[in-house]
């Protein structure tokens, strides 16, 4: 085990150490084409003064992760990796590090980021840009979308690592028992959720992510942009209380308070909560992540293997697609660090060849190398690529501002007091917009 130096901070009453173990053997070929990334760039092979890194990322997985950090120190040995678990919800995740951040404390090397943090972030000064450790050719390697998520005023900010889109799983057995096709709209979703409830025992229509938190806000933006709805015009301007978005929202609350297909807990439901109804059975539709395939197909946890597929979110017209949320995850350094150069080093190995082939296996991480897409072999071991290339290819992004985590507070208290009727969706919507227009103003009037 290896332990934070640091400990004069309340972060350490909020993080559990990790031990750990031991180098696996590396069981994937990696490429020796241009095509991968060049991970001597910048540091010196035969560098021997040895580093440790402090690393916060993820809670503990199945392993995956602890055997990437082997497979890198076994061929950096002089760098050790303390690997420290931050908790699940991924609003707490950046609230920790903020504070940690904002004490300037350099035991904090490098942590996991959001695809929503840059830019939050790197307005408060708080990470390094990555710009004299990564080449243009190195970041031509990964998917746009990803380095444009990292990208701020021509500087790179986070190594994207994980890729990741919201997308519907659905129960194809059911579907084909009733003679059901996968629904295109709201309105077929819920009825078939309504008839196969009728039909099957201990069954529920639909569930997502609906708890306070950042799940919920990327569940809304969905409903929001089935309707053609959105937070800013074009031209920048809020209007949020627009007459899309109040047929969106109050489609989304009748989920629960009018047509009932969902669990009757579900404003309780965290990221992954409502995976276990679904593997077990008692769930027709999911709107979950891309983790969720690996979960689906355990023999040890799921009754749903070879039952289920995945598409596209609804809308509200039939012949057109909703874009998903796109989410991901990257490698982000602190401006504190006094290791930032192998940080960096390590970064750039999270997000090679190897550790993203393991990570699609083993978690059903979307990778963000462009190549792992067309690898013929790589599909041939990992077919779920090949069945979330077109919901990749129409993704959209939250909102990119400094104040997002606040906006989404806010987003996030609406949506729960109008599914528990504190709020009409009209008045909600009215309020948030009042408050969301208030924080900006106070914002531009901070910068001035």
């Amino acid at each position: 085990m290896y332990l934070i130096k640091k400990s004069n901070f309340l972060l350490i009453l909020c993080i559990i150490i990790i031990t750990i173990t031991s180098c696996s053997n590396n069981t994937y070929k990696t490429s020796n084409s241009t095509s991968t990334l060049n991970q001597n760039l910048f540091l010196n092979i035969n560098d021997t003064n040895e580093v440790e890194l402090n690393y916060f990322s993820h809670e503990i997985e199945n392993g995956t992760r602890t055997k990437i950090i082997s497979s890198f120190e076994k061929k950096y040995p002089h760098i050790k990796i303390n690997l420290i678990a931050l908790p699940s919800n991924t609003d707490k995740k950046l609230e920790i590090l903020l504070y940690a951040l904002n004490k300037k404390d350099s035991s904090i090397d490098l942590f996991d980021a959001d695809i929503t943090w840059p830019a939050i972030l790197v307005n408060q000064n708080l990470v390094a840009p990555l710009n004299n450790y990564i080449t243009t050719a190195e970041s031509d390697l990964w998917i746009d979308s990803a380095v444009s998520a990292n990208t701020i005023n021509n500087n790179i900010y986070g190594v994207p690592y994980r890729l990741d889109a919201g997308m519907l799983y659905y129960r194809k057995d059911l579907l084909s028992k009733y003679n059901f096709s996968v629904p295109r709209t709201w309105d077929e979703l819920i009825n078939i959720s309504k008839y196969i409830m009728k039909k099957e025992p201990n069954m529920y229509g639909y569930a997502g992510s609906w708890k306070a938190f950042e799940g919920l806000t990327c569940n809304l933006l969905e409903f929001l942009w089935s309707f053609d709805g959105r937070l800013f015009s074009k031209k920048n301007e809020l209007i949020l209380s627009s007459s899309n978005n109040l047929k969106a929202i109050t489609t989304m609350v009748n989920f629960r308070n009018k047509h009932h297909i969902t669990p009757k807990d579900i404003l309780n439901y965290s990221s992954g909560d409502a995976r276990e109804l679904f593997n077990s059975g008692h769930l027709v539709f999911l709107r979950d992540w891309s983790s969720e395939w690996s979960k689906s197909q355990d023999p040890n946890t799921s009754q749903v293997i070879n039952k289920i597929d995945i598409a596209n979110i609804p809308n509200a017209i039939y012949n057109k697609t909703t874009p998903s949320v796109i989410g991901g995850w990257q490698i982000m350094v602190s401006n504190y660090s006094n290791h930032k150069k192998e940080a960096a080093l390590f970064a750039k190995y999270r997000a090679s060849e190897y550790p993203q082939i393991l990570s699609a296996k083993n978690l059903s991480h979307l990778p963000t190398l462009k190549s792992l897409y067309k690898n013929e072999s790589v599909l041939k071991e990992l077919p779920f690529l090949k069945k979330i290339k077109n919901i990749i290819s129409n993704t959209k992004y939250r909102p990119i501002h400094p104040n997002y985590h606040e906006i989404s507070k806010l987003l996030q208290t609406m949506t729960h007091n109008i599914f528990t009727f504190e709020n009409t969706p009209a008045q909600g919507l009215k309020e948030t917009e009042l408050k969301i227009s208030e924080l900006l103003n106070k914002e531009n009037q901070a910068s001035q």
